[in-house]
């Protein structure tokens, strides 16, 4: 069968594969397809979200950096029912973990059907999975959190109020003093300008909220272009690279993780750009 996969608005891909699990959740088409490229892939709304043969580098690119710059005991993932960014936060010695997860059938499906994933991280007690919409939850809930990581799909339609200087604020409002927000800020490579280009116009909606922003890239396979993210925190956070020392994983080095604290050249142009900041209106 042909599978077209889409990466944004103005890119979709072809991949030939196999069906392997299909269903309508009540938000969302939630497919699993086999490719000879990258093995399982998971789409939602046939939007790509990961596949296996590479998502751990995005998710050590994502996950440990914040992790190299302090000690974190309490640790909020918002979105992130695959549960990549789980075992990856899981790795350290973290003493709570709460998932707000809008879709419940994702999480099912992929411990169904892709439990490499997240290697068992709904299963560790010191996890725990909210379901609902994230905005409205982080709204209830007043408590104050180490690390608040953004794993959120793009925004489009109810997503886009999760993108919102609004919404970096409520974050920035539930983070402790020296707490660190980070986000993934899709990729520059797909037209530097919303909505396919969100590098930009995040890393500065972001910006507006918090005196410290570091925007870093990540070349992932099969995104087919570099991966944008970005860590924000109200005051200059400093890595220690010999903290990655002792964790078990299969791309992030010291090396690479100094090189995401310093900018390079591109980054700095897309930048310097005058992008509009998202705001709830």
């Amino acid at each position: 069968m042909i599978f077209s996969v889409e990466f944004s608005r103005n890119l979709v891909l072809n991949f030939q594969g196999e069906l392997i699990f299909e269903k309508r959740s009540k938000y969302q088409l939630i497919r699993i397809i086999r490719t000879r490229e990258f093995g399982k892939m998971l789409l939602l709304d046939n939007n790509f979200q990961l596949s296996e043969y590479d998502e751990h580098i995005y998710h050590e690119a994502f996950v440990h950096p914040a992790f190299c710059c302090r000690d974190a005991d309490e640790v909020l993932i918002l979105g992130g029912g695959d549960g990549g960014v789980a075992r990856e936060v899981l790795k350290w010695p973290v003493k709570k973990v709460e998932v707000y997860e809008m879709d419940p059938e994702v999480v099912e499906v992929v411990k169904g059907y892709m439990p490499e994933v997240p290697d068992g991280a709904f299963e560790d007690p010191r996890l725990k999975v909210r379901y609902g919409d994230a905005r409205e939850l982080l709204e209830r809930q007043k408590k104050k959190w180490d690390i608040i990581i953004c794993d959120l799909t793009d925004p489009e339609g109810p997503s886009a109020r999760l993108f919102t200087k609004e919404f970096y604020q409520l974050c920035k409002d539930r983070l402790k003093p020296d707490g660190i927000l980070v986000i993934n800020a899709d990729s520059p490579a797909y037209l530097e300008k919303p909505p396919d280009g969100l590098f930009g116009f995040l890393a500065t909606t972001v910006k507006s909220v918090f005196p410290w922003i570091l925007p870093y890239l990540q070349f992932v396979p099969s995104f087919f272009a570099e991966q944008g993210f970005a860590l924000a925190s109200r005051k200059r956070q400093e890595p220690d690279p010999k903290r990655l020392r002792g964790l078990k994983l299969g791309f992030l080095d010291e090396n690479r993780l100094l090189s995401y604290f310093k900018p390079n050249r591109y980054i700095q142009q897309i930048l310097r750009k005058r992008w509009k900041i998202s705001t709830d209106r």
